[in-house]
């Protein structure tokens, strides 16, 4: 069936136009043959006036069960924005990291986490702060609003270390056949280059931050392969693109179609998503095969993953082996000095350079935050002296 369906049930719900004026931009009503609904809402990444639209959404539902796009190990951070009382009377969520020390780290999972460290979810979190958000911020508002409304909660998404695997793999196949020229002309290229300047901490306009941010999302619901790369970083984006595009809409079709099922007769349900996967989702909807979706859940084999690092892994080998060439005394004793400092000296240097990143942008955050709270006398006070 398709996403609105013609010819419903009388015990089928009302479709939600009729309830609330203000519907979302990116929405659609999946109906089930059984009578049920559900509501897709899709969320712009790094949005501040997200959470607030979904969780309108969501009272004007009134759904039986709210779907959220995460996996079990993405749940933590989530709950514990909804424990640290961070939703604001408007609707936003916004959580700035605390000066770091062991109690911090104890309370705060993300702390805890390794990709948030080194795979730009620290700087994302200095992203979201300068948009007047946070990380999972949408998220977090629909699992508020559900337990407000005594709704039920389901996790739709794949686990984010299979996600995580099966993109090392294309990601490192990609990197050594990338092209290196320059990315003149190549709009996803050059917004890639924006999210990367900003993910390494360098300073980079909001407004471009958004736009860059809104294009990857497009591009990674856009069907079909992207146009040839220009730029390494553009080369692995197109190779992880079906992994965190087509892939993972064909899962949250999947497991919205399997909620509808369960939810019976007049049953309503909202599904909070990635803006980029409400469309893939409008068109897996009763088409998938529920033995391909259990493939695509699993993380890859061991052998694909030793596959792709093999070029790195022989590199390493040889390294490791370039002392024993060498004559024996000082030259050997320098190369066997140096291949046992260089662990000690990169864990220095990362620990170095996260503890500054977490400074920069925890100072940032309470610059904000201070910029935000005192806004309100401000306006208050340039209006009396008029």
């Amino acid at each position: 069936m398709g996403a609105s369906g013609s010819s419903l049930p009388a015990y089928a719900p009302d479709s939600l136009s009729k309830k609330v004026q203000k519907i979302p931009d990116r929405y659609v009503e999946l109906r089930n043959p059984n009578g049920s609904v559900v509501h897709l809402v899709g969320v712009a990444p790094l949005a501040a006036d997200q959470p607030a639209k979904v969780r309108a959404l969501i009272r004007a539902a009134t759904p039986d069960s709210v779907l959220l796009q995460l996996c079990a190990e993405r749940v933590p951070p989530v709950w514990e924005l909804i424990e640290r009382g961070t939703l604001r009377a408007d609707g936003s969520v916004r959580d700035p990291l605390k000066p770091l020390s062991y109690d911090v780290a104890a309370g705060d999972s993300r702390l805890r986490d390794f990709a948030w460290w080194f795979l730009g979810g620290l700087e994302a979190e200095g992203v979201a702060a300068g948009q007047g958000t946070c990380l999972g911020a949408a998220q977090a508002a629909a699992a508020h609003e559900a337990s407000r409304l005594r709704a039920q909660t389901h996790l739709l998404d794949r686990q984010l270390s299979a996600t995580a695997n099966r993109c090392v793999n294309a990601a490192v196949a990609a990197w050594w056949a990338a092209p290196s020229g320059p990315a003149d002309g190549d709009a996803l290229a050059e917004a890639l280059a924006v999210l990367l300047a900003a993910a390494s901490g360098d300073p980079a306009d909001g407004d471009r931050v958004r736009g860059s941010l809104d294009a990857v999302a497009a591009a990674l619901a856009a069907p079909g392969e992207s146009s040839p790369p220009k730029t390494t970083a553009a080369a692995v984006f197109g190779a992880c693109k079906p992994l965190l595009g087509a892939e993972r809409s064909e899962i949250l079709a999947h497991r919205c179609w399997e909620a509808a099922e369960s939810l019976g007769p007049g049953g309503v349900a909202v599904a909070v998503v990635g803006v980029e996967h409400v469309d893939g989702i409008a068109g897996h909807w009763s088409k998938t095969d529920p033995k391909r979706v259990e493939a695509l859940l699993g993380a890859p084999p061991a052998y694909e993953t030793l596959g792709a690092l093999a070029p790195g892994l022989a590199a390493a080998a040889a390294a490791c082996a370039l002392p024993a060439a060498l004559p024996r005394g000082g030259p050997r004793g320098l190369a066997l000095a140096a291949l046992a400092a260089a662990p000690v000296v990169g864990l220095a240097w990362a620990t170095r350079d996260r503890a500054l990143a977490y400074t920069k942008v925890a100072r940032l955050q309470r610059d904000l935050e201070d910029v935000r709270d005192r806004a309100p006398s401000l306006r208050a006070s340039n209006w009396s002296s008029k």
